[in-house]
């Protein structure tokens, strides 16, 4: 093993750390570093483990609260010595894992890259894997010299994951990075949002340099049909496991090559949304008639037979597509499909009737126009047997189709389900709530609930594992706040979305005594016009103490409000507030910032306009920079 001098004080294993930056989902690496660094006296060592016990499944409540507690106090106290020499600029946004910097993100300007370098130098930083250099905003467009200054740079040497998404390299762009000396140890490359056209991704296709890529994205791009020959041509993209090529018009032709390509044969991850390019086609029953592996023959084919994620999203997808999903007898693997914002209104059942699922977790059905029918195929079928998480938002499946799935066996199994745009009341949310299992997200949002559907939920013993509740624009009022407050079913949530209810100062005030809340943490009150007096209360919360996040976006909050929230002490995790479209005094806002800066601790971090203002929204300012 290979070591090398940190700081000056002790050596540590280089190559485990490289390891760890090439494959950072090895728990067992992670492990054996967490006690070479506890050896060492390092609390990231403590860190490591805390995060892998709070990762392990059924971790009683009460010990993962504690577990929590534990590793919030460790990051309080080093922080300070983490971060010390860091220098951020304008615009650098950092992601953190257990007192490391994994990833970062910068604008691109004339200094990108010696910004990169310096902070590679920190010893933070020495598990730093993941660039993203941002052309979306603030930032200039990367273009072709700017992709060739990347590829003669020696700071992206040892990055195992780049994201280059709208920099507008082009073709000639890719062409430089391919050349470049530290490209051959990527693992993921993301290239959306280009202008990349077939002669990209045939030098893509054909490079050597790429041998161990995993993950390649393309989406909104201008791959076509020659784009997708080159990349089902390829000899040297064997490592590929997920391929996003979304947002490409590549229509049959370009599907039918890609289904003979035994490049599938690999790829574990397939995102074709919106690849259509006929306004009208079936898309998937198009495929029928290629192969996107056959899709008539697709269960007994060894070319997606090993997909465990499938996204088909906005394809124009038909109940003729389903008969030809149908016919492939199921994806024996798949864990998750999306086929949201398609056209499959009534036919959802013969794709259910057809094919199973035996490993299906996730399925997305978002905004298809299913009606009744569809929670009525739902109940129906027995192809989901291990369905957790179903999407049926912007569906109108009304309180009918809502007691039907309630009656279904599948209800109690969900542990997270968005019913958000589904004409729903409070009628429908009752049969939900005498069905519902322990689901740990519900997202209720966009229906017409009142304050009797917030009693409904109140009262829902099912709820008690609930860690996330959207109930935005459901026409809650200050009733329905108090409700849910005094709930003893919600104690274990953390999630709290109230957006656009009017629940005004007196829903706030109950908010602010709920007992049950102690473990909210995000907390969403924009446009419920709690006022001055709302904020002020929520701000002398005693029970509150756990909330880190605050959305007060356009609630009617002013000068008096924010500075009751910075004199407050019994919110001391809160470091997120958002404040747009209010009318706040700069020295209101300056007063929160300073009172919110000291709380900071590694998170992902937006761009600031300065330290702790976004505007509106106040937060710590040290991870965001500073202008230069």
């Amino acid at each position: 093993m290979v070591l090398i001098e940190v700081e000056g004080r002790v050596s540590v294993p280089h190559t485990l750390e490289l390891h760890l930056r090439r494959e950072p989902d090895d728990v067992d690496a992670w492990s054996v570093y967490a006690d070479w660094l506890s050896e060492q006296g390092d609390a990231r060592g403590e860190l490591i483990s805390l995060s892998h016990r709070l990762a392990e499944p059924g971790l009683p409540q009460e010990q993962h609260s504690a577990l929590r507690l534990r590793s919030r106090a460790l990051i309080q106290r080093h922080l300070p010595a983490w971060r010390d020499g860091l220098e951020l600029p304008r615009g650098c946004r950092l992601d953190w894992r257990d007192g490391f910097i994994v990833g970062v993100r910068l604008l691109w300007d004339g200094d990108t890259l010696d910004a990169l370098a310096t902070l590679r130098a920190h010893p933070t930083a020495r598990l730093l894997a993941a660039l993203e250099i941002d052309c979306r905003i603030g930032g200039r467009r990367l273009g072709n010299q700017g992709a060739q200054r990347l590829a003669a740079s020696s700071a992206l040497q040892g990055l195992a994951q780049l994201d280059l998404g709208a920099a507008q390299i082009g073709n000639a762009g890719v062409e430089a990075l391919v050349h470049a000396g530290w490209i051959e140890q990527l693992r993921a490359l993301d290239l959306s949002h280009n202008r990349i056209g077939p002669a990209g991704v045939e030098a893509l296709a054909s490079a050597g340099s790429l041998g161990q890529l995993r993950e390649l994205r393309l989406s909104h791009n201008r791959v076509r049909v020659a784009g997708v020959e080159a990349l089902a041509a390829s000899t040297t993209l064997e490592q590929l496991r997920a391929l996003d090529l979304s947002s490409n018009p590549l229509g049959t032709a370009g599907l039918a090559a890609l289904g003979s390509s035994p490049l599938l044969a690999h790829l574990i991850e397939l995102d074709l949304s919106r690849t259509y390019d006929a306004p009208g086609e079936d898309h998937v029953k198009a495929l029928a008639h290629v192969g996107l592996g056959g899709l008539g023959g697709l269960g007994g084919l060894g070319g997606l037979g090993g997909l465990v994620v499938l996204r088909l999203r906005d394809n124009l997808v038909r109940r003729g597509g389903l008969e030809a999903l149908a016919c492939t007898g199921g994806l024996p693997r798949l864990v998750r499909l999306d086929l949201g914002d398609n056209q499959i209104h009534d036919g959802l059942d013969v794709l259910l009737s057809g094919a199973t699922f035996p490993r299906l977790v996730h399925l997305g059905l978002r905004h298809n126009h299913l009606g009744a029918q569809g929670p009525e195929a739902l109940a129906r079928s027995g192809a989901l047997p291990a369905l957790q998480h179903l999407d049926l938002s912007g569906n109108y499946i009304g309180d009918e189709g809502l007691v039907t799935l309630a009656s279904s066996a599948l209800l109690p199994r969900l542990r997270e389900l968005s019913l958000s745009d589904n004409e729903l009341g409070p009628g429908g949310l009752a049969a939900l709530a005498s069905a519902l299992g322990p689901v740990k997200i519900l997202d209720l949002s966009w229906n017409h609930l009142g304050d009797d559907g917030a009693s409904i939920l109140a009262r829902c013993t099912a709820l008690q594992e609930l860690e996330s509740l959207s109930l935005s624009r459901t026409g809650i009022g200050p009733e329905g706040a108090a409700a849910l407050a005094r709930s003893g079913a919600l104690g274990h949530l953390v999630r709290l979305d109230l957006s656009h209810a009017p629940i005004g100062p007196a829903g706030a005030e109950a908010l602010a005594h709920a007992l049950a809340l102690g473990r909210l943490e995000v907390l969403g009150l924009r446009g419920t016009a709690v006022g001055d007096a709302g904020v002020t209360a929520l701000a002398g919360s005693h029970t509150l103490g756990a909330l880190t996040r605050l959305d007060l976006t356009r609630v009617g909050v002013g000068s008096e409000g924010i500075r009751a929230l910075a004199d407050a002490e019994a919110l001391p995790h809160l470091t997120e507030v958002t404040l747009t479209h209010n009318e706040i005094g700069r020295a209101a806002r300056k007063a929160l910032s300073t009172t919110l800066a000291p709380r900071r601790r590694p998170g992902r971090w937006a761009l600031g306009a300065a330290p702790g203002v976004d505007d509106g929204i106040v937060r710590p300012g040290v991870d965001t920079g500073a202008r230069r």
